[in-house]
Formats: C-alpha cells, sequence, structure tokens
C-alpha cells in the first residue's frame, strides 16, 4: 500500500469538485453531500463511522487525525479546497 498515493488522492479528491460539503455528519441522509472525511471514506469505499481502523493503514494517520478533519470542516467551516491545503501541509506532499 502506497501511504503518499492515497494521501495524494485525498487531497485530489477534496479538490475534484464531484463532492458538495456538508457539516454534522459524514454523509447526508440523501447521499448527494459529504464532509471532508466523508470524501475520504467514499474515496476508499469504507464505512465513515469505522474508518479509524482503516486510517492507520490507509493514509498512516489515527482518530485523531478524523477529529481534526472533523473540526476543520464543521467547526472551522473550512472548504474543501482549504482542507485539501492543509492536509498538503501536514503531508509534505508537493514539496
Amino acid at each position: 500500500m502506497n501511504i503518499e498515493k492515497n494521501r495524494q488522492a485525498v487531497v485530489s479528491a477534496l479538490r475534484s469538485g464531484e463532492y458538495t460539503q456538508t457539516t454534522g455528519d459524514y454523509v447526508s441522509d440523501d447521499g448527494t453531500c459529504h464532509c471532508a472525511v466523508g470524501v475520504v471514506a467514499d474515496l476508499f469505499g469504507i464505512d465513515p463511522g469505522l474508518m479509524y481502523i482503516d486510517l492507520d493503514v490507509l493514509l498512516d494517520e489515527g482518530l485523531a487525525w478524523e477529529t481534526v478533519v472533523i473540526c476543520w470542516n464543521d467547526n472551522d467551516k473550512l472548504t474543501f479546497d482549504e482542507i485539501a491545503n492543509l492536509l498538503e501541509a501536514r503531508w509534505g506532499l508537493n514539496q
């Protein structure tokens, strides 16, 4: 498994324009909107409620990462592009 490739895929998905952003839930009831963590779950085809189990394997991150990203999305109301920028910096991508 290529952690850097997975991380780049997350950043690309957040910037893709394919997802409509929501807050307060991983995915809206009608399935049309996602929070940033919901995008990651959709990208890798995993249950967002159990995602912390897969984060270590997919992204070399843990539950604290999920909490931070949820705060950026829900509390700080950052856009997907802003979250992608923060993740790029955190992961040292494109340097």
